[in-house]
């Protein structure tokens, strides 16, 4: 159940170096993401969107700062059970069915050798059955992964953050790949489970269109730096006209 009060994600003092230099590539003081929200982040590319997110779900290791979800602190490096991520690449299993790679997300439930090995029982299976369902993907789960159109396996790569029972969905760029109807589709979706299923969702896009269509509030990166961070239906009167700056 939601708690508007709690947010889902806080950053503090966040910054990310390249390794063994002195190069910032983020450096954030502060970023709140209220749980049950939709946010867009936008910049120019290097602008530090993909290092924001990867931070954010344990890829990248911070220099830095603490990320607390959920109002828990994540220790440094390690990827939070409740935050999955949707890669513009899709990330899933080649040579394997669809309902194989959507059962991956139930392997952050699993310990020891049952994880190493890689084993699911019936509730994973049904657990993977419904996300297929939610995403309108069920009647392809038997169906080999490389079947599929570029739509089709980004709404895969959704069900399995569905499977994880993930409460926060990082999308990396999840559409730049697609063509526009795909794309609306992709974000439709995100937007429909977040409004039916509270998921907080943030999403990294270069489309501002898509930005002010489906999402509440938007933060600008430039350089490492959060320019930004703001209602999407905000007037340039009192704050920046991110449509212009971004576009």
């Amino acid at each position: 159940m939601m708690n508007p009060a709690q947010p889902a994600l806080d950053v503090q003092n966040l910054q990310v170096r390249y390794p063994g230099t002195k190069q910032v590539v983020l450096d954030i003081a502060q970023l709140t993401i209220k749980e049950g929200s939709f946010t867009g982040i936008v910049g120019p590319s290097g602008a530090g969107k993909s290092t924001l997110l990867r931070s954010l779900n344990g890829l990248v290791r911070p220099t830095r700062g603490q990320i607390r979800i959920n109002g828990h602190p994540v220790p440094p490096g390690t990827t939070p059970q409740q935050v999955s991520m949707v890669f513009q690449g899709f990330n899933l299993m080649p040579r394997m069915s669809v309902l194989s790679n959507v059962l991956v997300g139930r392997l952050s439930h699993k310990r020891g050798l049952t994880k190493l090995m890689g084993r699911f029982d019936a509730r994973d299976r049904d657990i993977s059955l419904r996300a297929l369902s939610q995403v309108g993907m069920l009647r392809y789960a038997y169906r080999d992964i490389r079947d599929l159109s570029g739509g089709q396996k980004q709404r895969v790569a959704i069900a399995r953050c569905l499977a994880q029972a993930a409460s926060i969905i990082l999308a990396d760029e999840p559409v730049a790949s697609l063509d526009p109807l795909n794309a609306r589709n992709v974000m439709s979706l995100l937007r429909d489970l977040n409004l039916e299923y509270g998921i907080t969702v943030v999403v990294n896009l270069h489309q501002t269109d898509l930005v002010e269509s489906y999402c509440d509030s938007v933060v600008g990166l430039s350089a490492g730096q959060m320019k930004f961070h703001q209602p999407t239906g905000a007037t340039p009167k009192s704050t920046p006209d991110w449509k212009q700056i971004y576009a």
